[in-house]
């Protein structure tokens, strides 16, 4: 728990910046979506091919409710949770080189096991956090603004957030393990998130099926969500694979890792 406690106490008001900025963002933006979206008489029937809406997982008859603005709206945001999960857990690694830290931490009488497992506790902990106040935004914008709409589906889009961060966080955490010296951390987690989100999108375009499951973006679709009441069996299979794959591979790097590597 000491590794745990320093950890939180270093990353508290970054997490708490971050769940504040992504509720606020939910909150206000549903709400001035479905008004410019209900504006119009109706939307082009040519949007129900689109391939931008294909590759977001929506339909045109979903885009037309609140929840589907709402899924809409989750499924960009998605991508600053991944920026936020990545760089939380890459910066849990790569600043014990930048701070000169590393050599201090892995010389006490502390095994690798415990700061392995502290780290991870602050990561999941700080993900936690940011989808609770994700969800309780949620709740709140749609119960004040809009009626009858159904509570099973939002839960599991809300729920679909800070998996999605987990997702990147976890593999934060491995590369901050392969490569400590990482001077840009923010940058590195932006470029592999819109890269994801790049594979997602044209894959799901040109319609190519085994592509879509190299993509965490491709897990959690709002038109499936909402159609079937649950997550697709085959994707969140892959999920649970690709976090215990970056776990495992993590605790192992982290278990035979050098100090003067680290440092």
């Amino acid at each position: 728990m000491l590794i745990f406690r320093q950890e939180w106490r270093n990353k508290r008001r970054f997490i708490l910046l971050w769940a504040l900025s992504l509720s606020a963002c939910i909150f206000i933006l549903t709400p001035v979506y479905n008004g410019m979206i209900g504006s119009l008489d109706e939307l082009p029937e040519g949007l129900s091919n689109n391939g931008f809406l294909i590759s977001l997982g929506l339909s045109l008859e979903l885009l037309k409710t609140p929840l589907g603005i709402y899924g809409f709206l989750t499924n960009f945001l998605m991508n600053a949770g991944g920026i936020f999960g990545m760089y939380l857990g890459l910066s849990l690694y790569t600043k014990d080189c930048a701070n000169l830290t590393a050599e201090y931490l892995y010389t006490k009488p502390i095994s690798r096991t415990t700061i392995f497992l502290g780290k991870n506790l602050c990561l999941f902990l700080g993900i936690t956090v940011v989808g609770i106040c994700y969800l309780v935004a949620s709740l709140a914008t749609l119960g004040i603004f809009f009626e009858g709409f159904s509570l099973r589906p939002l839960l599991l889009m809300a729920l679909s957030f800070p998996l999605h961060a987990l997702f990147f966080g976890f593999l934060g955490i491995l590369v901050g393990l392969l490569f400590p010296r990482n001077r840009s951390e923010l940058l590195t987690a932006s470029l592999t998130v819109f890269a994801e989100y790049g594979v997602m999108a044209s894959s799901s375009t040109v319609e190519f099926r085994p592509m879509t499951y190299l993509s965490p973006f491709s897990y959690f679709s709002p038109a499936y969500i909402h159609t079937y009441g649950h997550y697709e069996t085959g994707y969140l299979l892959c999920y649970l694979f690709f976090l215990l794959l970056f776990w495992v591979w993590a605790y192992q790097r982290e278990r035979s890792r050098d100090i003067a590597l680290a440092v």
